[in-house]
């Protein structure tokens, strides 16, 4: 079942709440503000320089570079405050994930193209 307790539902409105919020505003805003990293055939930007409200996910430019990676952040200042969590998860063991067709040594070889506003 989905929810433990009775109470658990209660909590159903913010989620489905949060779930549209979340939607709109990366499927949206991520497609016309903000900066780009890689130049690709789509116009996803990363909507914000330091994503904590999103958990990563306005990093959108960089999930459609990569979009099988973990974790979405490219540069010194994009943190994707969910990859430790998984790593957290994988470490003991709660969860595994396939290696990916790029390592990490070369995803972060690779050079994102000048930042354009």
């Amino acid at each position: 079942m989905f929810a433990s307790s009775f109470w658990w539902f209660l909590l159903l409105p913010i989620v489905v709440t949060m779930g549209a919020f979340h939607g709109a505003v990366i499927n949206w805003f991520a497609h016309k503000y903000g900066y780009i990293n890689f130049r690709l055939k789509n116009t996803s930007r990363n909507l914000l320089v330091v994503d904590v409200l999103m958990l990563g996910e306005s990093y959108h430019n960089n999930h459609h570079k990569h979009p099988s990676s973990v974790n979405f952040g490219r540069r010194w200042h994009e943190i994707d405050p969910v990859y430790p969590i998984v790593l957290l998860l994988k470490w003991l063991r709660i969860i595994n994930f396939p290696k990916a067709s790029m390592s990490a040594l070369e995803v972060r070889q690779e050079k994102p193209s000048n930042h354009v506003e």
